[in-house]
């Protein structure tokens, strides 16, 4: 993976045009652009993960929700 980069970092440093396919939120990054950490820029890297994300969010949605359901009994 090393070498990848740094072939990528000389032919951008030298201006050559190369036949790779680069990820969106990468580009956005090494052009120093905003990007969002949120689920759905995840999405675009990494799907699975980003699913187990969403699932984590829901389930602890809820808890939340059931927990604000109880209702305290004074003593």
């Amino acid at each position: 993976m090393k070498i990848i980069g740094q072939f990528v970092a000389k032919a951008m440093l030298d201006s050559r045009i190369i036949d790779l396919s680069f990820n969106k939120i990468f580009i956005k990054h090494v052009l120093n652009e905003d990007v969002p950490l949120t689920i759905a820029s995840l999405q675009l890297v990494d799907q699975e993960l980003a699913a187990s994300l969403t699932k984590l969010q829901n389930i602890a949605a809820a808890k939340g929700t059931v927990g604000a359901d109880k209702v305290s009994v004074p003593s």
